[in-house]
């Protein structure tokens, strides 16, 4: 009997291996593996650079000795050297070059340019930053740090520039706006370009603006932003626009289970069931979509990380492509599926960086001739340029432009803590950045399994 039974027992071990080895072969069929049945999206990199070499560029023209001239230290002389201590801090080999700019380019020793914090380091007369964005090398991590205080004429220029270094090919941009103490001249202001002396107070709000642009590549221009942001104090009341293909990173998709109003549609449509089966990973939605439905829905919530700035309260659905898996190839290949999904977009939120955006996905099984099979379609969240625009530019307040002053020296004394077109600068950049990049939450993937 004990011999009986222990043959029996393998016999039935090894009928279960037999069974186990072929169901993984094509799990899909029963719906029941949890281990992937198909190809899982190429992962996306977004880790910095491990070395880098980046390039301290300093205005030492006159219009910036006021944020030195003041007693004790000021905010301004801080920022600046915050900005080694945020590279040294975040890459682990890391070369830094120093550059006095103005009516020449000065390469500096780290000791010469630590002398930012006297009046005598700014004796340069004129500038154009046009000229420095044509410095900047493509590889390297760019800092440019000046009043930014530009004519229209001088905006048209820069922005230009900035278009040929500074955006596309994964290439990203920052403005980094904080206000320091400052007792100094301002220079060019009003219709006649007027110059002012100008001392703020011990109070914040007459603190004058200072700016940081970076260029660099996206995930190491990113990264020197969060991390230098931390840096400042609240005091200097820091500002930030960004401008990159992505709105945020790490991106991921849950079902959301706290909006279950169904979509406008006219149609009734059916609800998709979550399913696991199709790959062993869980951080990516996956649904199974009848293929008889007219339209099909589940109710879904995306989270975007580092998230820099602020975002748009409104978007749409982008369908950037859909793959249909092919069984004997074991490959997703390309497919004509248009109007496959779309999207009702709910409520948006931002906190602490991380976005978070309701929508109602749903699902035409028309679309792709309503054919079984497995699907992956690649999408994205974006908004329409108007408001995309309007939503990261966060610098009005600081703005003002020749027209809404007077010549009076009380006039021109009350823009002592603005900085002239600074709001049309950065609207041109985000118009810029919109037309190259179209900026969104992208590389999202969702995989239905139609029956």
């Amino acid at each position: 009997m004990k011999k009986r039974f222990l043959l029996t027992l393998s016999a039935t071990i090894m009928m279960g291996v037999v069974l186990l080895m072929s169901g993984c072969s094509n799990p899909i069929t029963d719906g029941s593996s949890t281990t992937g049945s198909v190809e899982a999206p190429q992962s996306i990199n977004y880790e910095k650079s491990d070395a880098i070499t980046a390039d301290i560029y300093l205005d030492g023209t006159t219009s910036m000795y006021g944020y030195v001239n003041y007693p004790g230290g000021t905010i301004y002389g801080d920022a600046v050297k915050n900005i080694e201590r945020t590279i040294t801090e975040n890459w682990k080999n890391d070369t830094i070059n120093y550059i006095k700019f103005g009516d020449t380019f000065q390469e500096m020793s780290r000791d010469a340019f630590l002398q930012m914090d006297t009046t005598a380091f700014y004796d340069q007369k004129d500038t154009s930053l046009q000229k420095v964005i044509e410095q900047t090398k493509d590889k390297d991590l760019s800092i440019i740090i000046t009043d930014l205080f530009q004519t229209n004429q001088d905006l048209d220029s820069l922005v230009h520039s900035i278009k040929n270094k500074g955006m596309g090919n994964d290439r990203a941009v920052a403005v980094i706006g904080l206000k320091s103490q400052f007792n100094g001249k301002i220079f060019d202001v009003g219709k006649n370009m007027s110059s002012l002396d100008y001392a703020s107070s011990d109070d914040p709000s007459t603190y004058r603006p200072v700016y940081l642009i970076v260029l660099g590549s996206e995930n190491d221009t990113r990264a020197f932003v969060e991390s230098y942001q931390k840096k400042l104090p609240e005091s200097a009341q820091a500002n930030v626009a960004f401008f990159a293909p992505n709105l945020g990173i790490h991106n991921a998709l849950e079902a959301d289970k706290v909006t279950n109003k169904k979509s406008d549609k006219k149609d009734k449509a059916a609800k998709m069931a979550t399913i696991s089966n199709l790959l062993g990973k869980g951080d990516i939605m996956q649904y199974r979509l009848k293929k008889d439905e007219k339209l099909s829905e589940a109710p879904v919530r995306l989270y975007g990380k580092d998230v820099i700035g602020k975002i748009p309260d409104a978007y749409t659905l982008k369908l950037d492509s859909v793959e249909v898996w092919n069984k004997g190839g074991k490959i997703f290949e390309s497919t004509t599926a248009d109007d496959f999904l779309s999207a009702d977009v709910g409520d948006t939120g931002l906190n602490n960086g991380t976005a978070n955006i309701s929508f109602m996905l749903q699902a035409n099984p028309a679309a792709i001739h309503k054919k079984e099979g497995v699907y992956r379609a690649k999408i994205s969240l974006v908004s329409d340029k108007d408001k995309y625009t309007k939503a990261v530019n966060s610098f009005a307040d600081w703005n003002f432009d020749d027209s809404q002053i007077s010549e009076s020296q009380d006039a021109l004394k009350s823009v002592g803590n603005k900085t002239l077109n600074i709001s049309k600068f950065i609207t041109m950049l985000a118009n810029l950045n919109y037309e190259l990049n179209t900026p969104g939450f992208h590389d999202i993937y969702v995989y239905f399994e139609v029956k």
